[in-house]
């Protein structure tokens, strides 16, 4: 195994090279004379021939499923699922970069974070961002309108996760909700209380996965590759109006390359981009949990990545270029004078935010590491709890595409538990009477 390991690191530069001359090739086919690729618009329920949607999983895993529709403040069209438990405390998940709500589904009963809420006695609601699969209409803005994908994370926080906050209070009749969010979900919590904090009254408390704010320290090889040809790809892309990295071409990639003996290149790839230390495992196993979709109830080639726009990348990009940097979508110097003052949009207002937050974290999380963390422990005031997977090889994406990471819901669950106890001790018993029964 140590052998094996020594190879995979000695071929991480040239993967790394090899990953940048794609990115590079991909660009100038893009940016040529020919016609863009047609965005094929997907059906009202965000179905294909490649895909499982939440529904679809939530019905095999024998769960009741909802679906509800949310329109932001700026015309996007959104949906929600729900896993419905009338008269129960809310909780409203957010997932992560190119993701959905099947994010929380995928692991299946026993291990998925949303089933084990439910189970728990929570009424839990899961939004599917703008862009995404389930997610693709506008009231106005077609999907093939790039003005559609001009949008990074800054409007997930600020629009799609009010929205949706908004929703489930209206729809529920509490006043307020429970906030589970993984990596970019968890970002755009702290997006949105710091923007706009009157959200703050409406958390009861905000429980907050691998967090990513600052990156000038991330040792991950994704956000090093975005890094290194964003402005490239940017300025190149932005003229020619692609904004979009679409769902079926990732999708038809997917189930094209990654099946078969194919499937540990891929797992290689994937793996090598999350910077997962457990790399060498998955790829000399025939029987991978993460790609092997036919096997043991797993979907991940069938669920994720999904569609999403290209500046959510850019966005960061930017935040990995100085130290301490957890900003807004800096366009240019001339519309962040008109927008903030300044030549550059500051830091987010961290100290606005008064929700209660819980922290979770991973030893080996390249995304999140303890320098770039350190900027978010210094300015959220209002952390309560800053807990660390004990397992010293626990990385980023184990938080929900890992059985591992159940000690991590177990506490969450728990840290709900008492915050409801502390709120209302007769929400205490509720819930665990919900559990029983």
């Amino acid at each position: 195994m140590g052998t094996m390991a020594t190879a995979g690191t000695s071929l991480a530069p040239r993967l790394l090279l090899l990953t940048l001359w794609l990115a590079a090739g991909v660009a100038g086919c893009w940016a040529r004379d020919s016609p863009r690729p047609p965005i094929t618009p997907l059906d009202p329920d965000g179905r294909d021939e490649y895909t499982v949607t939440a529904g679809e999983l939530l019905t095999k895993f024998g769960y009741p499923h909802e679906r509800h529709r949310v329109v932001t403040e700026d015309g996007y069209i959104l949906t929600m699922d729900r896993i419905p438990r009338p008269g129960s405390v809310p909780v409203l998940m957010v997932p992560p970069l190119f993701s959905a709500a099947v994010t929380y589904l995928v692991l299946g009963p026993g291990y998925a974070q949303a089933l084990l809420l439910y189970d728990a006695g929570f009424d839990v609601w899961m939004t599917n961002l703008r862009g995404s699969v389930s997610s693709s209409r506008h009231e106005r803005l077609s999907t093939a309108d790039p003005r559609y994908w001009q949008y990074s994370y800054h409007e997930h926080g600020v629009y799609d996760v009010t929205a949706s906050v908004d929703t489930v209070l209206s729809r529920t009749g509490f006043k307020q909700l429970l906030y589970v969010g993984f990596s970019m979900g968890s970002a755009s919590f702290l997006i949105m209380t710091s923007s706009r904090p009157e959200y703050n009254d409406k958390i009861m408390a905000a429980f907050l996965q691998a967090p990513v704010t600052a990156l000038f320290y991330s040792e991950n090889n994704l956000i090093r590759i975005v890094r290194a040809t964003a402005n490239f790809t940017e300025g190149i892309f932005r003229e020619r109006g692609i904004l979009a990295l679409p769902h079926r071409l990732i999708r038809e990639v997917e189930i094209k390359v990654c099946v078969g003996e194919l499937r540990v290149l891929c797992n290689f790839l994937y793996l090598y981009l999350s910077n997962s230390p457990r790399y060498m495992d998955y790829v000399v196993s025939s029987r991978s949990r993460i790609w092997n979709w036919e096997a043991d109830n797993y979907f991940f080639l069938r669920t994720l990545p999904v569609s999403g726009s290209l500046p959510t990348l850019w966005h960061f990009a930017q935040q990995s270029h100085a130290p301490d940097t957890f900003r807004p979508y800096h366009f240019n110097e001339e519309q962040s004078m008109r927008l903030y003052g300044t030549p550059v949009p500051p830091n987010y207002p961290l100290e606005r935010i008064t929700a209660p937050v819980y922290v979770y974290r991973a030893n080996a999380d390249s995304f999140t590491v303890e320098k770039d963390y350190a900027y978010l422990q210094r300015n959220l005031r209002t952390m309560v709890k800053d807990f660390v997977h004990p397992d010293p090889l626990f990385s980023h994406f184990e938080f929900v595409f890992s059985r591992k990471s159940l000690i991590i819901t177990q506490t969450i669950i728990n840290d709900m538990m008492n915050v409801l106890g502390s709120i209302d001790p007769n929400y205490g018993p509720v819930m665990q009477q919900a559990t029983s029964n």
